[in-house]
């Protein structure tokens, strides 16, 4: 059985069968809140990213409700908190296997927090919202972005973001709130 111990919550996660009882936020906060985007090669946190997906996601809502897609958001990559920030690319190359994973822990959670519906109706938003943080994630990180043009909405605008680079602490903190 492979499975990762937490530290908070102290919570056993199998990778293969991961339970929703085993799933807690506190973890998942924790987590995020030291794990750097980029595969390490950014000082910005999981969290913030997810923060900052979950305040993009509740724009032009068309009467959507504002708090459900700003949850979504925020738990677009809660799965990394057990599974760690793999970067995309290498994602594709490790193949169906490494996304199977990620997606049953990912709906774990979900499930764990009654967000299965909430997700999956607001995931085409949340996927649009992803893509323009990653964008600027990668240019607030000083990431070259020059020869990646292919990874920027059409739509992009760049977005300031309060505060810059937010600490572990910060991020953990706005994570759960």
């Amino acid at each position: 059985m492979p499975y990762i111990r937490t530290k908070v919550k102290r919570a056993k996660i199998d990778f293969v069968e991961p339970q929703a009882d085993q799933i807690f936020i506190e973890d998942i906060a924790y987590a995020l809140a030291r794990t750097f985007r980029f595969g390490g090669h950014s000082e910005e946190t999981v969290a913030q990213h997810s923060c900052l997906v979950a305040e993009l996601s509740s724009t032009n809502l068309a009467g959507r409700s504002a708090a459900e897609a700003m949850l979504a958001g925020l738990m677009h990559d809660a799965a990394e908190a057990y599974i760690g920030d793999i970067p995309t690319p290498l994602k594709r190359l490790l193949g169906k296997q490494v996304k199977d994973i990620e997606n049953s822990i990912l709906y774990t959670i979900l499930h764990r927090y009654g967000l299965v519906e909430i997700f999956d109706k607001y995931e085409p938003m949340v996927h649009w919202a992803d893509r323009i943080m990653l964008y600027n994630d990668a240019l607030m990180n000083e990431i070259d972005v020059d020869g990646d043009r292919e990874i920027a909405p059409t739509d992009f605008v760049m977005l300031p973001v309060e505060g810059g680079i937010w600490s572990i602490e910060e991020s953990e903190a706005k994570f759960l709130t």
